[in-house]
């Protein structure tokens, strides 16, 4: 009876962590010997300079130490220098590195430049041989060791075989959900995009998958393929259910999975992503614009510029609601990103309601200094006095605490209202609210 691979892997990856130490790499039969005996090299070619392996925890820690010292260490444990170093280390020696980096705790603890050296071995020999290098890994002893480690196999795990180490992960979730799910997120993005190949249902059936195990939902900047299905995606089982909920915790994973669709979507096809959002909002009972300002949240000044152009075809009593009503709220991307939508709107008199609009949330968020441009921008010169104070006195019956302006913000200030052709007793009366 023939068995599926991703079968096979996880019968792999079990039996390796019941045979703990004592299991050993396929890969590596034959190579029983003591572990200075394992790390022998080859001899060098004539004239070439030999170089020692370590062959204790001490030895890799002044390896790792010497390479560490070659690189600036933000740059981490991927740096060309460690792939050159290790280019022509067979298997056998990368595991007995591998071993004798974990044979003293004291200096393979993570942050330093030995981890940073085990992580690189352990990726160099996922690379090469996948099934054996997880095998060694699945043998070691429950524990923080083990779970430091399980980053390189997910970041060095070949394309081609993606989703069956998904299924090992799946299995194993606790090794590789620490924090924000960091160990496992190439791996998870990777799969995502080899699920959405084969459609949208494939994704949806991944996604509940996963989240089911305990994993994240697939972080944004997925490469989603040419021509993809989301009307299709987002009416699929598991995501309309997650679209659906509202309100508590549920309604925090409601934001993951618009963010994770939402923001693909409107970076795939933008002219697509409005109306088919705003139709999704429509089917599920949300306040216009909830959807789409919180799939715009992360937009880039391109993609928000994009967008407006699309919403400005939209009915201006459409864009009316959109941009007064409480989904505008979610809108929140930097600055420039809401300038860039703004300005793409055809319609004078909806750039101006759009301006005020994002001055009032920014003047919520007490960001006084990036609200006044929208102020300007969004009224004529005889009102932006009146609006601007008008806009204070709504901030301040939903906010008790005060501005605390930093000298520089003040200044800023009393200049944009001389500007505005603000009188000092005016100026000093506005001054006075943002105490």
């Amino acid at each position: 009876m023939s068995v599926p691979p991703a079968a096979r892997f996880l019968i792999l990856f079990l039996l390796g962590g019941l045979a703990g130490w004592r299991f050993l790499p396929s890969s590596l039969d034959g190579q029983t010997e003591p572990l200075a005996a394992a790390s022998a090299r080859p001899a060098a070619p004539e004239g070439a300079p030999r170089r020692e392996l370590p062959r204790s925890a001490q030895d890799l820690q002044r390896w790792a130490q010497e390479l560490a010292a070659r690189f600036d260490p933000l740059t981490g444990y991927g740096d060309p220098d460690y792939a050159r170093e290790l280019a022509d280390w067979s298997q056998g020696e990368l595991r007995a590195a591998l071993e004798q980096g974990l044979a003293d705790p004291g200096v393979s603890r993570e942050g330093g430049p030995v981890h940073a050296a085990l992580l690189a071995l352990l990726g160099e020999w996922t690379k090469r041989d996948p099934d054996a290098a997880w095998a060694w890994l699945s043998g070691l002893p429950q524990g923080p060791t083990r779970v430091s480690l399980c980053e390189a196999i997910a970041a060095h795990w070949p394309q081609d075989r993606i989703e069956e180490c998904l299924d090992g992960v799946m299995a194993n979730v606790e090794d590789f959900h620490v924090g924000d799910g960091k160990r496992y997120h190439r791996l998870l993005q990777l799969s995502a995009e080899s699920a959405a190949m084969r459609g949208p249902l494939a994704l949806d059936e991944l996604v509940s998958r996963t989240r089911e195990s305990g994993m994240e939902f697939p972080d944004t900047g997925l490469n989603f393929p040419p021509g993809f299905d989301f009307a299709g995606f987002v009416r699929a089982p598991f995501m309309a259910g997650q679209l659906s909920q509202k309100g508590g915790y549920p309604g925090f994973e409601m934001e993951k999975a618009l963010r994770f669709v939402a923001e693909g979507w409107l970076r795939a096809d933008v002219g697509a992503a409005v109306p088919g959002l705003l139709a999704l909002e429509h089917d599920n009972k949300r306040d216009t614009g909830t959807y789409l300002f919180q799939g715009l949240a992360w937009a880039g000044v391109d993609q928000a510029r994009q967008a407006g152009a699309a919403l400005g075809k939209l009915p201006l009593e459409e864009q009316r609601e959109l941009f007064t009503g409480y989904g505008m709220s979610r809108f929140h991307a930097e600055p420039e990103a809401r300038r860039a939508l703004i300005d793409a709107l055809p319609d004078a008199g909806m750039r101006s309601t759009a301006n005020l609009a994002v001055a009032g949330q920014l003047l919520r968020a007490h960001r006084l200094i990036q609200a006044l441009p929208f102020v300007s921008a969004g009224s004529d010169p005889t009102e932006r006095i009146a609006i601007l104070e008008s806009q204070l006195e709504e901030v301040a019956k939903v906010r008790s605490e005060g501005w605390e302006l930093a000298p520089a913000d003040s200044e800023e200030v009393r200049k944009t209202l001389v500007s505005w052709q603000a009188d000092e007793e005016r100026i000093g009366r506005i001054l006075g609210k943002l105490k």
